[in-house]
């Protein structure tokens, strides 16, 4: 079999096809909208959250928990990735948490969730 320039231009224009095809028609995505429903609950040392995917803007690829010592705020944590709409956690200190969560993909970060408030209680 002889490759000629011409069959070599036709196989890359039918990768380039495909590959456009594959990621969206070439066009950028979009970050994702909020995600909703967020709700959490707390015991001794231990928290869970839950929550809904966006049903807007681009599809999801994680997702980031903040949480700060006030509504809000981020000032305890910027960002603690998580793969599915849920979280839950260990020898958490007690006190009280505001806390978010913001949905991800190539394009950036959406905006935040409702806020639920965390009160981990004392042994």
């Amino acid at each position: 079999m002889f490759i000629t320039r011409h069959s070599l231009i036709g196989i890359t224009a039918v990768c380039c096809a495909l590959w456009l095809s594959a990621c969206g028609g070439g066009k950028p995505e979009s970050v994702p909208g909020a995600p909703s429903g967020l709700t959490t609950t707390a015991a001794v040392l231990k928290v869970t959250m839950s929550w809904e995917p966006p049903t807007t803007g681009g599809k999801p690829t994680g997702y980031l928990i903040e949480s700060g010592s006030a509504s809000g705020l981020s000032d305890i944590e910027k960002g603690i990735p998580t793969a599915t709409p849920s979280f839950s956690a260990e020898k958490v200190g007690p006190g009280t948490y505001y806390v978010r969560v913001r949905a991800v993909n190539a394009a950036g970060s959406g905006p935040p969730s409702n806020e639920s408030v965390l009160v981990v209680p004392r042994e």
